[in-house]
């Protein structure tokens, strides 16, 4: 029982730090604080 309650809280913690969900944090901060009117290309 503690072995999964383990491994589902492992598990919403490591969605939190999926790499899309991370990018779109920073870059919301970041557009916070640039010049207005710039704009952040997503597109590779």
């Amino acid at each position: 029982v503690r072995q999964a309650s383990l491994v589902a809280a492992g598990a919403r913690v490591a969605r939190r730090y999926d790499w899309d969900t991370v990018v779109r944090d920073v870059l919301a901060v970041y557009e916070t604080v640039a010049e207005p009117g710039l704009h952040v290309s997503t597109h590779d």
